[in-house]
């Protein structure tokens, strides 16, 4: 479910933000809008279309993919990861951006390689990308790399 999240001032100067399309930067907003407290979403399409624009009925599925691909082409934190066959989206640097008051643990599955979890009593709540090993999700496996991989 999702929850409040902020839109820090700093997206507004950000080079990558500026380039894309108006319905590019309102997909970019509705991504970490509907994100779950571990910045990740389903990205099938169809879902990212009912989430993102409920209540514009005449919008066609292909238009968000195209939209879809323009962000993840665009903005460096965005990463397309597939895992048992479904398609899903890991906002990179989540947690330097929002900090969800009471978070839940997602129940999407993580790219390869991501190691991250959500804040506990004795915790300091960080997240972090394994660039190492079979981190890039452009091996073997399940995941494919379809986003940016630092």
């Amino acid at each position: 479910m999702a929850r409040q999240r902020f839109i820090w001032p700093d997206i507004w100067s950000d080079p990558n933000f500026a380039k894309l399309s108006p319905n590019g930067k309102v997909f970019y907003i509705g991504l970490f809008s509907n994100a779950d407290d571990e910045g990740r979403i389903m990205a099938d399409p169809a879902y990212l279309k009912s989430m993102i624009w409920p209540c514009e009925p005449k919008r066609k599925v292909s238009e968000t993919l195209r939209t879809r691909s323009e962000v993840i082409y665009s903005m460096r934190n965005v990463k397309l990861y597939k895992r048992g066959g479904n398609e899903y989206i890991q906002l990179l640097d989540w947690h330097k951006w929002q900090s969800p008051k009471y978070p839940q643990p997602s129940k999407l599955p993580a790219p390869r390689g991501f190691i991250s979890h959500v804040i506990g009593p004795n915790d300091s709540g960080k997240y972090s990308w394994n660039r190492s090993g079979n981190g890039s999700g452009n091996g073997s496996g399940s995941d494919s790399s379809m986003g940016w991989e630092g």
